[in-house]
C-alpha cells in the first residue's frame, strides 16, 4: 500500500512516471561509429507493420504493440527504418504538426503537443538489442535529420530513469529542457511539468493540443502563445 495524505492507495492503482523532453542543438556523429555500409536505410509505411511489431521487443503484448505502432504510423510524417541483410533491425518516427506523448499506448494517459512548421518531434523508435552499442543510432538519427530542411528544430523524449539513453542523447547533441510527469490514481490522471533539473512542478491543463513553446528560459507546454520560430 502507498500512503497518500490520509488515504492508503494500493500500488497497482498508483502510477507515476517522468519523461524528459530534449532538443537537438547540434548533431554530433562520432567519427568512430561503425560503418553503415552493411545497413540499408529507407522509409516505412503501414505495409511493414508486422515487421515493426516483430522488431519491437517490449513487455507489451503483440496486440498492444501492433495497435500502438499502427497508431504511430498513422500519425507520423515519416518512419525511417534500418535493415541488415534484409532484416528490419531499427526504426524511428518523425512527427510534424503534432506529437502525441503517451504513457499507456494512446489511452487516457496521453498529451498532444502542437508543433510549429519548423519543429519535428522524433519518437516511437527502437533498435533490436543485439544491434545496440554498434554506432547505429547516430547514423539513424542523421539519416532522419537530413530529410528535413535546414533550420528545422528536432525534439525527442525518453524515460527519465533511462540513464544510458540519456547519456547517448547528450553525446549526440541533445539538451534536456523539460520534465513531464504523469500521475495516475485509479482511472484519474494528472500531468505536471518542470524545467529539467528543477523540483518545482506546475500542473498542465490537458485537453486540446498543447503548444510546445520555446522561451529564453527554456521549454514549456501551454496555450495562447505563438511557438518560437
Amino acid at each position: 500500500m502507498l500512503a497518500l495524505g490520509s488515504r492508503l492507495v494500493p500500488r497497482r492503482l498508483f502510477f507515476v512516471h517522468d519523461v524528459d523532453v530534449l532538443k537537438l542543438v547540434h548533431l554530433k556523429v562520432p567519427p568512430s561509429v561503425a560503418s553503415t555500409g552493411a545497413y540499408e536505410f529507407s522509409t516505412a509505411d503501414a505495409s511493414i507493420l508486422e515487421e515493426l511489431v516483430t522488431c519491437t521487443d517490449t513487455p507489451a503484448s503483440i496486440d498492444r504493440r501492433r495497435e500502438g505502432l499502427a497508431r504511430a504510423l498513422a500519425l507520423c510524417a515519416s518512419c525511417i527504418t534500418v535493415r541488415h541483410q534484409g532484416r528490419l533491425v531499427a526504426y524511428v518516427c518523425a512527427f510534424v504538426g503534432q506529437y502525441v506523448l503517451t504513457y499507456d499506448d494512446y489511452g487516457p494517459r496521453t498529451l498532444t503537443f502542437s508543433l510549429d512548421e519548423k519543429a519535428i518531434f522524433l519518437g516511437n523508435g527502437f533498435i533490436r538489442p543485439e544491434y545496440r552499442m554498434k554506432g547505429l543510432f547516430p547514423h539513424l538519427l542523421r539519416h532522419c535529420v537530413e530529410r528535413y530542411p535546414a533550420g528545422s528544430r528536432f525534439f525527442g523524449h525518453l524515460d527519465a530513469d533511462n540513464v544510458h539513453s540519456f547519456n547517448s542523447h547528450r553525446r549526440l547533441g541533445f539538451v534536456p529542457l523539460l520534465t513531464v510527469t504523469c500521475l495516475g490514481i485509479g482511472r484519474a490522471c494528472s500531468f505536471f511539468q518542470r524545467p529539467f533539473g528543477t523540483r518545482r512542478r506546475t500542473r498542465i491543463e490537458n485537453g486540446a493540443a498543447l503548444q510546445l513553446v520555446e522561451q529564453e528560459s527554456g521549454l514549456t507546454l501551454g496555450r495562447g502563445h505563438e511557438p518560437a520560430r
